[in-house]
């Protein structure tokens, strides 16, 4: 039977709803045997939590990305909604042709409207398809609809094929992508001989793992041994900030002492990298240390700002200083049972094992 109401009651006579002081979907989670155990509710806004904060950075990344390339264009364009600007397809049009070089039909109209935003990102679907990219529940409707997981995912397969599936591409002809090369004299002779064997895979073999395993295989053998900075991923390892710096001291040793920034917070050490990254070798910022410095950064942010410096700077480093050139001259030829392919990477790791023993001394 209803109880009658009160002065207290809420609207339409109805008592109020009194939460109880400890809401126990709210509690802090409990650790039992060693593990910690949370409620489902919590799991689910933990989950949802992540997928927002990964969602919110590669806004961003992918943003920044974008700009850095709209910037070159006559006149510039720039977007500031990488979601809503993106979907009348002219500036995705504008964006492949930076990278492609090359010009691509689009709807001129003085008004665009729907008809003109779904028939601008068709064409975008079918030039990357044209150019064999895989492109996985991706269609124009959801583009134009401002759907953020399949614009963030179109975005992403564009980053990854015109940078880093690009640029991976050329370590297969540096040394820089290859074990333990040039540490000292004697590896590097070893290594001399192992690449001139008949049986050693080819660059291409060594590289068809995909853009992912050989980017990270780039950044392992630049820093991991040299410095004793590991790098497993292109999440957590990046936290700190240090394998950053050491990809810096890689590029231009006399920007950073590595051993001077141990000390230093990880944000520091962050902002540090970046800063330098961007004033002194043109590496665009495209992250600010409170995206990298959590538990989990996100993997696809992280891969997109690292290739750049491979973009800049394919080998593990520059020299600053040009060495003048030994084996590498156009009237060399090749030994008796070498192919003249195989005299080019040879010449090539021999410089490069050249250039690691100035550092060395």
């Amino acid at each position: 039977m209803r109880e009658p109401s009160s002065d207290n009651d809420g609207a339409g006579g109805r008592p109020p709803r009194l939460l109880p002081q400890h809401d126990p979907w709210t509690q802090p989670p409990c650790v039992r045997g060693g593990l910690r155990v949370v409620s489902s509710r919590q799991y689910d806004l933990h989950i949802h939590s992540a997928r927002d904060e990964q969602e919110r950075v590669q806004k961003k990344v992918f943003m920044n990305w974008i700009n850095n390339f709209l910037s070159q264009r006559n006149p510039p364009l720039r977007v500031d909604d990488v979601i809503q600007d993106l979907r009348d397809g002219t500036k995705l049009l504008a964006l492949l042709e930076i990278l492609s070089g090359q010009v691509l039909p689009r709807e001129r109209a003085r008004i665009l409207r729907r008809p003109h935003f779904l028939s601008n990102v068709n064409t975008v679907l079918r030039f990357l398809e044209q150019r064999r990219i895989k492109l996985v529940n991706i269609n124009a409707t959801d583009v134009v609809d401002g759907k953020p997981a399949i614009l963030l995912g179109l975005i992403w397969t564009i980053i990854l094929h015109f940078q880093i599936e690009e640029h991976t591409r050329l370590l297969a002809g540096s040394p820089a992508g290859w074990e333990d090369a040039g540490s000292d004299v004697a590896a590097a002779e070893q290594n001399v001989l192992v690449q001139a064997s008949p049986k050693r895979p080819t660059p291409i073999e060594r590289w068809r793992g995909g853009a992912r395993k050989a980017l990270l295989h780039w950044v392992k053998n630049s820093i991991n041994q040299r410095f004793g900075v590991q790098v497993n991923d292109f999440g957590p390892s990046w936290r700190d900030g240090l394998a950053f710096l050491a990809i810096v001291h890689c590029i231009r040793p006399s920007l950073i002492e590595l051993d001077s920034v141990k000390k230093m917070e990880p944000r520091g050490r962050l902002e540090t990298a970046f800063s330098l990254a961007h004033r002194e070798l043109g590496i665009p910022r495209l992250l600010d240390p409170e995206d990298v410095d959590v538990p989990q950064p996100d993997e696809r942010s992280v891969m997109t700002y690292v290739a750049q410096f491979l973009h800049k700077y394919p080998g593990t480093y520059a020299p600053e200083q040009p060495l003048s050139p030994t084996l590498a001259s156009p009237t060399a030829a090749a030994p008796p049972g070498m192919q003249p392919d195989d005299l080019s990477v040879l010449e090539s790791f021999l410089k490069r094992a050249e250039d690691t023993l100035l550092v060395l001394n």
